[in-house]
């Protein structure tokens, strides 16, 4: 599913408009009753009554046409438009008007005003008797703080809206970033036009969001496609055209020979997950490469999996003895993962470096792999695009020297940034994991929980995308349909157990059952909150 910044959707908008010849005020007018629509489908016990505020612009515009159409549905609508009459122009003044020649009360608040008690007493009487309250406060052009009498209703609104439905996009809500004005609406729903904005799918914008309906406003799909929009979400329509399909007359060797470099002594578990997990998402073959030292427990740990261990000296850890060994075992894999569980030894650190730089075949780094490449630096590294980086915001710091608040406040563009800089496809993990290309893309995972946040939880990950990746899939296709499938894998643990106390082992177990769920689009059928619907 495609995913536009404000800018790119003002153009959209404009083509449709100028190129096309659909008149704006017709836009507006499909954007109301999709609104309307979306309201008259909520399942409430509240009465047909409504509260809606306004700004002065298009987004305004909607919140006017949206009054009239539940007017006429037989619906109570208190309107107030928090700004003066005369700043309502173009489309916007067109719906204005047409309320108030029906009759229907609205009350102006200008933002700079002396807002009294009784008229504060007011909104709270009538946000506290209504069912529905409609938010058409600012559109997708905010960037801010909010300030002035909007604050303090917004701050009403958040107090005592039982259901906010946001037009757009909620106000106080950065439509290209996801950052968020203290105060901003936090809405119960969001019906936004035409296509997704990024800040709906990004923190904390997608928290203010709730949840999310692209509404079709009459815009034809070849204006969209005729915009080089590089920017997805991850959804189940993508995941299901990107499923690997398996067929009758097929073997293990079809399905991919993964070589894993993890584990360590004392963090065995790593590679015992990732392993897993290959299986788990239809690996054919996984070939573990582990300590000889301590083989004996992958052995009674993973069955399924090729044993090759090398020669550590009884370290337990990666050596440089062990090193051309390894390189020799890549050598007829399909895909090479390293890293889970490997330890940041010097001579672990020296080795992975030097297999990273030796191995032609497309590779997936995680965890200590991860680690070793921040400990010698990035400088002059060139993945050629066959490589696949799973970094924690952490892990992220580490590699490009930024702060985690940083990169949490602008993961597409340090993924991207990262990305291009490197030449390899990035997988920036936590809540709405990004995966970045070189050539500019970004794509936005829209499934995962908090559950997830648990030790293993990137381990497995790794085998998803090396699983994917060794059924015939591109990296950067395995690495997002790897992240939509981990993460649903999660939804569907969490709709088992609840989040609280989930183990990665829980995730694990629900990844065939989440592939089987793609396959057949059964996307109605979890439970835990997407966001997007």
């Amino acid at each position: 599913m495609k995913i536009v910044a404000p800018h790119q959707m003002k153009l959209i908008d404009e083509t449709a408009i100028y190129k096309y010849g659909i008149p704006g005020i017709v836009l507006m007018e499909n954007a109301a009753r999709c609104v309307v629509d979306e309201i008259l489908s909520l399942k409430t016990n509240c009465a047909a009554r409504a509260v809606i505020f306004a700004g002065k612009g298009n987004n305004g515009g909607d919140a006017f046409a949206v009054a009239r159409h539940l007017s006429n549905k037989g619906w109570a609508v208190l309107v107030y438009a928090l700004c003066k009459q005369e700043d309502v122009k173009g489309d916007a003044l067109i719906n204005l008007n047409i309320l108030l020649n029906m009759g229907i009360k609205v009350n102006f608040i200008p933002n700079d005003a002396v807002l009294d008690q009784n008229t504060v007493h007011k909104i709270e009487q009538d946000i506290a008797l209504c069912g529905i309250v409609v938010d058409g406060i600012y559109g997708t052009g905010f960037k801010g703080q909010i300030k002035g009498n909007i604050s303090t209703i917004i701050d009403i609104i958040n107090r005592l809206s039982a259901i906010t439905v946001a037009i757009d996009v909620p106000s106080g809500v950065d439509a290209s970033s996801g950052k968020v004005s203290d105060p901003h609406i936090k809405a119960y729903c969001t019906v936004t036009f035409q296509l997704a904005k990024i800040g709906l799918l990004i923190h904390p914008g997608c928290e203010a969001a709730g949840m999310i309906r692209i509404a079709d406003i009459g815009i034809p799909k070849n204006v969209n496609d005729e915009f080089d929009i590089k920017t997805w979400a991850i959804d189940f329509d993508m995941a299901k055209q990107l499923l690997p399909v398996r067929v009758q007359n097929s073997n293990k060797g079809d399905y991919g020979k993964i070589l894993l470099i993890a584990g360590s002594r004392g963090m065995t578990g790593a590679a015992c997950l990732a392993a897993k997990a290959a299986y788990k998402a239809g690996a054919g073959l996984v070939y573990l490469c582990i300590p000889s030292s301590i083989c004996s427990i992958y052995e009674q740990n993973v069955i399924d999996a090729v044993k090759l261990p090398y020669d550590d000296e009884n370290k337990g850890f990666l050596n440089k003895k062990s090193l051309q060994y390894i390189v020799n075992q890549c050598r007829s894999k399909d895909v090479v993962s390293i890293g889970p569980g490997l330890g940041i030894d010097s001579e672990t650190v020296s080795c992975v470096n030097e297999i990273l730089m030796h191995v032609k075949n497309p590779l997936v780094i995680d965890a200590d792999a991860l680690n070793a490449l921040s400990i010698s630096g990035i400088e002059g590294i060139n993945f050629n695009g066959n490589a696949v980086l799973t970094p924690h915001p952490k892990e992220m710091s580490r590699l490009t020297g930024l702060s985690v608040e940083e990169i949490e406040n602008d993961r597409i563009g340090v993924a991207l940034s990262f990305s291009h800089t490197i030449n390899a496809i990035v997988v920036l993990k936590g809540s709405r994991t990004v995966v970045a290309m070189p050539d500019g893309r970004a794509y936005i995972n829209t499934t995962g929980n908090p559950g997830m946040a648990v030790a293993g939880s990137g381990d497995l990950l790794t085998g998803i995308i090396s699983a994917f990746a060794g059924q015939g899939l591109p990296l950067d296709k395995a690495a997002a349909i790897g992240v939509f499938v981990h993460g649903l894998a999660g939804d569907l643990a969490a709709q088992k157990i609840g989040m609280h106390g989930m183990t990665a082992e829980d995730i694990l177990y629900s990844i065939p059952y989440a592939i089987k769920m793609i396959a057949r689009g059964e996307r109605h059928a979890v439970q835990v909150e997407q966001g997007l619907g």
